[in-house]
């Protein structure tokens, strides 16, 4: 046991193990840091499926610096809990904590659950992650939304197509997603890839491959109104792998965003929303197109 300090503000507990992290962050209103001294800021955990973590991550404490660690190569194996969570109503920040080649095989749970978090400067690259009955990345709180601010998501879901889509109840600020993932909508019936959950100043690229289950005509909503986009950039190559039509809409933004529209396959209507232009991959790389049309970009 490295662990040192009380917990509090003043004396923040210093973590350098995912041992001692799982102890200290595990403490409703502490002070945790990963030890910012270190001379090498990596935990390497060499997970595999014969050497998985079982265990969830409980985030309780009132911050967590992750001081630039890195956590890599964990196998996540449970039947049914997330990877990442937060029990407390009380107000948790999460910063500067990254998780690379993160394999998350929790059946019919989300990666995160973490209601009443923010998580600012964080990434979660390299993810393959494997379940089909949930929001692939965040499942937040209907009393308690989480947010995301300046963080990085780079997943891939492998499996059966994600039922549920990306998020629900989650508020994400200036991140960035690079994505490729199945999703699967009932004919006639209606997919949110995020719902009850905010996109400002946010980036997504990747490929997203769309599969109707039925006659019908599967609508694929990028959000769901209820918290609309605001100067967001969707450049994801969207496929269509049934035999039946799929609308996108995009809903609406209260600012203008962008969806590259040379890269929607055949098979998919898409249909205009407020303050949404669909621009061309040449228009996407213009900024001072981009600008002219309402898009605030200075590079591209």
């Amino acid at each position: 046991d490295n662990m040192t300090g009380t917990g509090t503000q003043a004396d923040p507990y210093i973590v350098s193990t995912l041992a001692d992290l799982r102890t200290a962050a595990g403490t409703a209103g502490a002070y945790v840091e990963m030890d910012p001294d270190a001379s090498t800021k990596i935990i390497d955990l060499n997970g595999s499926a014969a050497n998985p973590v079982t265990q969830r991550l409980d985030i309780n404490c009132a911050s967590l610096a992750g001081n630039g660690w890195r956590i890599r190569n964990l196998y996540f194996s449970s039947t049914s809990d997330h990877f990442l969570v937060s029990t407390t109503t009380a107000v948790t920040q999460v910063s500067d904590l990254h998780f690379d080649n993160l394999v998350c095989s929790n059946g019919a749970k989300s990666l995160l659950s973490m209601a009443s978090t923010t998580l600012t400067g964080c990434s979660f690259t390299g993810v393959k992650y494997f379940a089909a009955g949930a929001y692939m990345l965040v499942a937040g709180s209907s009393t308690h939304s989480m947010a995301c601010k300046s963080c990085t998501f780079a997943m891939q879901a492998q499996g059966s197509g994600i039922p549920y889509g990306i998020a629900t109840r989650c508020d994400f600020t200036d991140c960035n997603f690079m994505l490729d993932m199945p999703f699967t909508v009932a004919g006639g019936s209606r997919g949110n890839l995020f719902s009850y959950s905010s996109l400002v100043d946010c980036l997504m690229r990747g490929s997203i491959a769309l599969h109707c289950t039925a006659n019908g005509n599967g609508l694929v909503y990028i959000t769901d109104g209820n918290k609309p986009m605001k100067n967001s950039f969707i450049a994801v190559e969207f496929t269509n792998t049934s035999e039946y039509t799929i609308g996108l809409y995009p809903v609406q933004a209260t600012a203008t965003s962008c969806i590259v529209k040379d890269l929607i396959g055949s098979g998919i209507t898409y249909y205009n929303g407020d303050n949404i232009q669909y621009v061309t991959a040449a228009q996407g790389k213009d900024a001072a197109y981009l600008n002219s049309i309402g898009f605030p970009v200075t590079e591209v």
